[in-house]
């Protein structure tokens, strides 16, 4: 109507409002949820940031629900594990510390089976498995883990069983870690027995994998066939590394027959070295001769105790003229500078041929002279 102005509205109050039943218990319903997601989002939040646990108290066995903070209860829960030697207590836990539980669990019951509860990619799977094994000595354990693990876990069990039996070996499903096990025992036989003939059941074709395994593994009476092998590029089979060594060891040369050329040379030199370092000259003899016998240097000796007689004779007589009897150039040239350190007298050093040990000396001498 023109000219009426329309009336304010008037507030109204919940009071004067009517709600049937119905509403009224939507309305309760719908209240409960808000305030239970308002809820439970503030639990997780506090259990996000270490307050409080997400789930309740009598969720956690050993009374462990009733610390506060999650590290707590989860450091809780691996003494209680490791006390009751209950695994299935682990799983509780919710961060890294799980794995670290397992590995405790298995290393106190010695159960291998718990190792597997630990991702494999793990570093404490590897770890797990490794010191479980020095005790169980499974070779099938070592089935589980990447090369060089297995092979420290292979030689681990071999030495614990004294490498008693090939049989072992046949626990690995794995054929190259058979391979270098087998291989590994029968090396391992050859050098304690001194028996050559261990050596035939080695690895006949160049498997440089196998010659790494057998030979990092053993305490080697001499390197110089490895020497030869990595600085010169010769192929050299496991089974020939296997007489190399059991020639060596037991100081038999015609072992080294069965190596072939060249190492056959490098066998008979070795063990002809160490047979001549044994030798005592006659330090009274006369000469190199009645002093070194069999061994006075000719084309079959290496002139080791040859240098022992003279160079003690030139140290005696303080004289280099002994030095010269030496059979070849470099023996006489060693001779006068090992005379020449023995004796501090570096006069003589001219007469070394060798340039490198000429150097030596010289060196020798300037530092003598400056310090006396």
């Amino acid at each position: 109507m023109a000219g009426k102005r329309d009336e304010p509205i008037q507030p109204v109050s919940l009071r004067d409002v009517k709600f049937t039943d119905a509403e009224k218990r939507k309305l309760f319903i719908m209240g409960g949820v808000v305030l239970a997601v308002f809820a439970a989002s503030i639990l997780i939040v506090e259990y996000i940031f270490g307050a409080i646990p997400l789930s309740s108290t009598a969720y956690y066995p050993g009374n462990c629900g009733t610390y506060v903070t999650g590290q707590q209860i989860d450091n809780c829960l691996v003494n209680y594990a490791t006390s009751t030697s209950n695994v299935s207590v682990c799983s509780y836990i919710n961060d890294g510390t799980q794995e670290s539980c397992y590995l405790d669990l298995a290393l106190k019951t010695q159960n291998a089976s718990t190792c597997a509860l630990i991702p494999g990619q793990s570093a404490l799977y590897t770890d797990c498995i490794l010191r479980i094994n020095q005790k169980d000595e499974s070779m099938g354990l070592c089935n589980n883990l990447s090369m060089f693990p297995a092979e420290s876990c292979m030689y681990n069990v071999s030495v614990s069983a004294n490498f008693s039996g090939v049989g072992s070996c046949n626990q690995l499903s794995n054929l190259a870690y058979r391979t270098e096990c087998e291989n590994l025992y029968y090396y391992s036989q050859a050098q304690s027995t001194k028996n050559p003939g261990a050596c035939r059941n080695l690895e006949s074709s160049i498997n440089s994998t196998v010659l790494y395994f057998i030979s990092s593994n053993h305490t080697n009476s001499s390197q110089n066939l490895l020497d030869i092998f990595y600085s010169s590029s010769l192929n050299i089979t496991p089974s020939q590394y296997c007489y190399y060594e059991t020639a060596i060891s037991s100081h038999n040369s015609s072992i080294c027959k069965d190596l072939g050329t060249p190492f056959s040379t490098s066998c008979s030199y070795a063990i002809m070295q160490y047979n001549e370092s044994l030798i005592k000259p006659l330090f009274n003899a006369t000469n190199a001769t009645a002093a070194c016998g069999s061994y006075a240097g000719n084309s079959n000796s290496l002139g080791v105790c040859d240098f022992k007689y003279l160079s003690h004779q030139a140290i005696t007589s303080k004289s280099v003229a002994p030095c010269g009897l030496l059979n070849t150039s470099i023996k006489s040239d060693e001779c006068i500078l090992y005379y020449s350190i023995n004796t501090t007298n570096t006069s003589n050093c001219h007469t070394i041929v060798n340039s490198s040990l000429r150097s030596i000396c010289d060196f020798i001498g300037n530092v003598t002279n400056k310090t006396g």
